[in-house]
C-alpha cells in the first residue's frame, strides 16, 4: 500500500523539538496512484483499500487470493431505465494487499473474497463520503465457528427488546432479552454481515470481523426513523404509486407494464426469466417456480400482490394472478433490499406484484 515517508532529524539535546508536517493524499490522488487516470464523469467513483487476512493470523500466500465487488448500475435509454450489475475483481499478488476500483460512490455494494479453499460470504459495504473505503476482509480458516454476543440498544442507551438479529448468509437468526442482549452461535470465523430490526426502528446492517471462538461484544444503537407520518385511514389494498418512488432509489429491479408486454409472458414466471440474481426452474407442463440468489444462496422469496402477501410457493402464483393483468413488478433479490412493509422471510427477497384495476 502507501509507503511512509522517512525524515531525518538531527537530535541536539534533550530540549529539541522536531516538527513533521504528514499530509492525506485525496480520494482522486489516490484513485490515480492505484487504478490510473480515468475519464470524467458527474458521479465519481469510489475507491476501496485493504488486506486479506485468515481468521488464524496464517500467513497469506501470493497468488492464493482474490476480492470480488458486485453493485447494480441504472442506465436509462428511449423507453425505460433498466439495472445492471457491475463487478470489479483484484486478485493477490505478491501481498495481502487489495484495491478495488471504479465503486460506486453512491450507494452500496457487495463484496466477497477467496483464499484458496476458503471464503467468506457475501458482506455489504458503502464507500465514504471523500471517496474512499479502507477496511479489511477476514477469510475463515478451516471449519471452526464463533458466535457474536452483543447488545441492541435505542438512543437514550435503553435495551430493545425483542429485535431480530439476524445473519442472513448463514441462516440463523435470534431476538435480543429484555436487556438488549443477543447471541449468534454457531458463525463462520471471518467478516460478517449481521442485518437488525425492530419495530419503530430504522433497520440496520453492520460488517463484523469474527476471528475468536467468541467475538468482541457488539453495541448497536437503533435510532428511530427522522419523521412521524400523522394517522391516515387506508380505503383500498393498493398502492401502486409507492413503485415509482422505490423505482427511482436504484435498489432492487422494476418491470413496468411495457417492459412485461415485450417478454410476451404465458404464466408469471416467463416475466422472471433471464434477470439478474433470478432461477426459473420448471415444474411441470405450463408451470415454473423461481428462486431468488443472494451470494451463493437461492431461496423462493415472499410473494406481495396489490401489497397483501399471498404465498409460500411461486410455483402456485398462476392461481392467484392473472399474468395478462399484471401492470408491474418489483424484485428484491436480498432480504436487506426488502422496503418496509414489504417484509416476510428474514432469510430471503420479495417479489412484489401490481395489477390493473378492472377500470384501467
Amino acid at each position: 500500500m502507501l509507503r511512509p515517508a522517512i525524515t531525518a532529524v538531527d537530535i541536539e539535546n534533550e530540549q529539541s523539538v522536531i516538527i513533521v508536517a504528514l499530509s492525506k493524499r485525496s480520494a482522486t490522488a489516490l484513485a490515480a496512484l492505484f487504478c490510473g487516470p480515468t475519464a470524467p464523469s458527474e458521479h465519481p467513483l469510489g475507491l476501496m483499500l485493504g488486506r486479506l487476512r485468515t481468521s488464524d493470523g496464517s500467513p497469506v500466500d501470493s497468488g492464493q487470493g482474490a476480492v470480488r465487488a458486485r453493485w447494480r448500475t441504472l442506465r436509462d435509454d428511449d423507453t425505460s431505465v433498466r439495472a445492471r450489475v457491475d463487478s470489479t475483481t483484484y486478485s493477490l499478488r505478491a501481498s495481502p494487499d487489495f484495491v478495488l476500483c471504479g465503486l460506486p460512490h453512491e450507494g452500496p455494494f457487495t463484496t466477497q473474497a477467496w483464499l484458496g479453499a476458503d471464503s467468506l460470504g457475501v458482506v455489504e459495504l458503502e464507500v465514504p463520503v471523500d471517496g474512499t473505503l479502507r477496511r479489511n476482509l477476514f477469510v475463515s480458516a478451516g471449519l471452526r465457528r464463533g458466535q457474536i454476543v452483543g447488545f441492541v440498544r435505542d438512543p437514550t442507551g435503553g435495551g430493545v427488546e425483542r429485535a431480530q438479529v439476524a445473519a442472513a448468509e448463514n441462516y440463523i437468526a435470534t431476538v435480543t432479552d429484555p436487556s438488549g442482549r443477543f447471541v449468534l452461535p454457531r458463525l463462520p470465523l471471518g467478516t460478517q454481515s449481521i442485518d437488525v430490526r425492530a419495530l419503530g426502528y430504522l433497520p440496520r446492517r453492520l460488517v463484523v470481523d469474527i476471528v475468536a471462538d467468541v467475538a468482541e461484544p457488539e453495541r448497536i444503537v437503533m435510532q428511530r426513523p427522522p419523521t412521524t407520518l400523522r394517522m391516515v385511514t387506508v380505503r383500498a389494498m393498493r398502492s401502486y404509486a409507492g413503485f415509482e418512488v422505490r423505482r427511482t432509489s436504484g435498489v432492487g429491479l422494476f418491470l413496468d407494464e411495457a417492459a412485461i408486454q415485450r417478454r410476451n409472458p404465458f404464466i408469471f414466471a416467463d416475466i422472471m426469466r433471464s434477470l439478474p440474481s433470478v432461477v426459473v426452474l420448471p415444474v411441470k407442463s405450463f408451470s415454473a417456480k423461481f428462486y431468488t440468489r443472494f451470494g451463493r444462496k437461492q431461496c423462493e422469496p415472499s410473494v406481495w400482490v396489490d401489497g397483501v402477501k399471498v404465498l409460500s410457493r411461486t410455483q402456485d402464483l398462476d392461481a392467484y394472478v392473472d399474468v395478462s393483468n399484471v401492470r408491474a413488478a418489483e424484485v428484491y433479490s436480498s432480504p436487506a433490499e426488502v422496503p418496509a412493509g414489504f417484509a416476510g422471510d428474514p432469510f430471503c427477497g420479495a417479489v412484489i406484484i401490481w395489477t390493473r384495476r378492472p377500470s384501467e
